[in-house]
């Protein structure tokens, strides 16, 4: 459980405690808003097991001291798509949600891991009708 502690003019007067999955679901929302990402999901390849924990549904997020975090972000992206630009948009979009102060902890790190390419829909096969 991660909290917000509440100050009004140096003293306390309230603290917040929340979820940890809460965090886990702003990022993932503001991630999947990302043009050029097609979804979210584990890299079942690689795993985080010694140094990361559990990798849950594609976002990884660890303690790298007080009050700091690093994340992790594992996606499929859609063809046409920079792998530099859409890296950076992500991490964009991660650190906007977390400077809206949905915790108090710092970002140090953002790291996104790119799974694969969304493929492309099977091409339709065109019918081609007699005319009588």
């Amino acid at each position: 459980m991660d909290s917000i502690v509440h100050f009004e003019n140096d003293r306390f007067v309230g603290r917040t405690n929340f979820s940890p999955s809460l965090l886990r679901s702003a990022i993932t929302a503001a991630v999947s808003r990302v043009d050029g990402v097609a979804a979210i999901r584990s890299d079942h390849g690689f795993r985080f097991r010694n140094m990361w924990g559990r990798m849950r549904r594609g976002v990884a997020i660890k303690p790298v001291g007080y009050g700091t975090i690093a994340i992790e972000v594992c996606i499929l992206a859609r063809p046409g798509y920079t792998v530099a630009d859409l890296s950076y948009r992500v991490q964009e979009a991660i650190h906007s949600i977390m400077h809206k102060d949905i915790t108090s902890k710092k970002v140090r790190r953002v790291d996104v891991r790119i799974c694969g390419i969304e493929r492309a829909a099977a091409p339709q096969q065109l019918s081609i009708k007699e005319s009588a």
